[in-house]
């Protein structure tokens, strides 16, 4: 039923990209989806300097899932185990919970659903940068 659910939303390219690189080449299930949609996604220019991944159309347990291996870079760049250059832990869990959590809620209030429906209770306090 959550397949016919989709989220629109955007995160910073050089999350993106960071999460990209932490992804498997091959496009097949799992985080090679979440490569394979990353791969897809245009990247525009976003505010003055910027650029974004906007995301039009994500099926929501794909969505989830990015938010999922999202959260899961925050963790390792707080810990030093992964460095992107320019992005803090906050950052990527600013993108997290702020953008795509946002969107799957937002997703699911148009689809007649609670806020939470399918939406894995795996969750961050935003920290700042």
């Amino acid at each position: 039923m959550t397949e016919r659910i989709v989220a629109r939303f955007q995160i910073s390219d050089l999350v993106g990209h960071g999460l990209l690189a932490r992804l498997p080449e091959s496009e097949g299930t799992g985080d090679g989806e979440v490569a394979g949609l990353l791969r897809r996604t245009e990247v525009r220019k976003h505010g003055k300097d910027g650029a974004a991944f906007k995301f039009k159309d994500v099926p929501f347990p794909l969505a989830n899932r990015l938010r999922l291996l999202l959260l899961d870079m925050g963790d390792d760049i707080q810990a030093g185990r992964y460095f992107v250059r320019k992005v803090t832990a906050g950052h990527v869990n600013r993108c997290a919970q702020e953008q795509v959590l946002r969107a799957l809620r937002d997703s699911n209030a148009n689809a007649g659903y609670t806020a939470a429906h399918e939406i894995d209770a795996f969750d961050r306090v935003v920290t700042g940068c």
